[in-house]
């Protein structure tokens, strides 16, 4: 399953191919799990248990500036991300 077009083209520009998590990795992950929602803990578990939630929620921040992701805080620890494929 591929990623959608708008979405490629976005990663593209993606400059953080030296590190251990970059924003396609999180995203490639997250489509192919098919599910519309994830907690950070959720995200990290699937992509990488040995990277921090703060190189997690880096990544996150990154993809919801970018316009792929929407994050949802529900209290002081628990935050869903919205996968936005469309």
């Amino acid at each position: 399953m591929s990623l959608p077009s708008w979405v490629s083209r976005e990663l593209e520009n993606d400059r953080k191919v030296n590190t251990k998590l970059t924003d396609k990795h999180v995203v490639e992950t997250m489509h192919e799990a098919g599910r519309p929602r994830f907690s950070v803990q959720q995200i990290r578990d699937r992509v990488r248990p040995d990277v921090s939630k703060v190189t997690v929620r880096n990544r996150l921040r990154d993809l919801e500036e970018r316009g792929i992701v929407a994050t949802e805080t529900y209290s002081d620890s628990l935050t869903l991300v919205l996968y936005r494929p469309s």
